[in-house]
């Protein structure tokens, strides 16, 4: 009777480490999906990120294209006379008699 019962009680302790190990893998396994390097939480955080990058370098193709038509209409092969006229009152600082300086 007393070897019957030591057969149970490791019985249950196999039982019950396996119940443990069991649980730490689970909560190991839930925890790295949620918050691991790859997890869920990582991933709602990088497309935040690419959005706001998308979103900066749309505003800065914006400012290239700006540029670029400035620099064409300053280049030698097209000549506008408003904006030649502009730049050169800039670098300047004159002005004519009858105009009002706006900045």
């Amino acid at each position: 009777m007393f070897i019957f019962n030591i057969k149970k009680i490791k019985a249950k302790l196999v039982d019950l480490s396996f119940l443990i190990i069991f649980s730490f893998l689970i909560f190991y396994f839930t925890f790295a999906g949620l918050k691991g390097d790859y997890g869920l939480l990582k991933n709602l955080e990088n497309i935040a990120k690419i959005n706001s990058l998308e979103i900066e370098l749309n505003t800065l193709k914006k400012q290239k294209l700006k540029l670029e038509s400035k620099v064409v209409r300053l280049g030698d092969s097209f000549l506008d006379i408003e904006l030649l006229d502009e730049q050169a009152r800039k670098m300047l600082g004159m002005v004519r008699s009858n105009e009002i300086i706006l900045d």
